[in-house]
C-alpha cells in the first residue's frame, strides 16, 4: 500500500464535506465550524477525525527524518572507528560535532513534529473522554503551534543538508549585515 494512500483518503474525506455543507467552496474555517454548528453523526464524525489529519503526517514526517538520522550516525560511527584506527584526532573532534549537531536536529524534528502537537492532543483527547470544551485562549495558542510547524518544516530541511546549510549561513550573515547597517 503507497505512502500517498492515507493523506489522499483525508483529503477526499475533507473534500467530500462539500456535499454535507452544500458549499462549492469548502474554506478551512467552514470545514471546523461546521461541526459545531450542524450536529449530527457525521459533523461528530468529522470533528474526532480532524486531529488524526494532523497526526499522521506528524508522526510519518518524524519517522522519515528519524531514519535519515539513523542511516547518518551509522555512518558517522564507521568514519570513527576509521578515525581511532589511523589516530586522526582532528577528524575525531570534527565527527563529535556532527554527531551533536545530529543529535539536536533530531531533537528539533521531534519538538516541531509532536512536542509541538502535545496540548493539541491532549485537549482533544480531553474532549473525548470528558466533553472538555477548549477556551478561546488555548484556541489560539494550539492554532499556533499547529500553524507553526508549516513554516518551521523549511528550516529543518535545511539544517538536514550540509550543501544548503552552508548557503543558508550566508544569507544570514547577509540579513544580520543588512539590519545592523539599518540601525546604525
Amino acid at each position: 500500500m503507497p505512502i500517498f494512500t492515507i493523506p489522499s483518503v483525508a483529503l477526499i474525506i475533507i473534500y467530500s464535506f462539500v456535499f454535507y455543507t452544500n458549499d462549492a467552496s469548502p474554506l478551512a474555517s467552514k470545514l471546523y465550524c461546521s461541526p459545531f454548528a450542524k450536529q449530527g453523526n457525521l459533523s461528530g464524525v468529522m470533528l474526532y477525525l480532524i486531529p488524526f489529519f494532523y497526526i499522521i503526517p506528524c508522526w510519518i514526517t518524524t519517522y522519515c527524518y528519524f531514519m535519515v538520522g539513523w542511516i547518518a550516525n551509522k555512518k558517522l560511527n564507521l568514519m570513527k572507528q576509521e578515525a581511532v584506527d589511523s589516530s586522526n584526532e582532528s577528524l575525531l573532534i570534527s565527527i563529535k560535532k556532527q554527531k551533536l549537531k545530529l543529535w539536536m536536529q533530531i531533537l528539533f524534528v521531534f519538538y516541531i513534529y509532536n512536542a509541538n502537537f502535545c496540548l493539541s492532543y491532549v485537549t482533544w483527547i480531553m474532549r473525548l473522554a470528558s466533553n472538555y470544551k477548549r477556551p478561546i485562549l488555548m484556541d489560539a495558542i494550539v492554532y499556533l503551534q499547529v500553524t507553526s510547524t508549516s513554516f518551521l518544516n523549511p528550516i529543518v530541511t535545511i539544517i538536514f543538508q550540509p550543501d544548503i546549510n552552508h548557503e543558508s549561513k550566508i544569507l544570514w550573515i547577509k540579513l544580520k549585515l543588512k539590519i545592523e547597517k539599518l540601525f546604525h
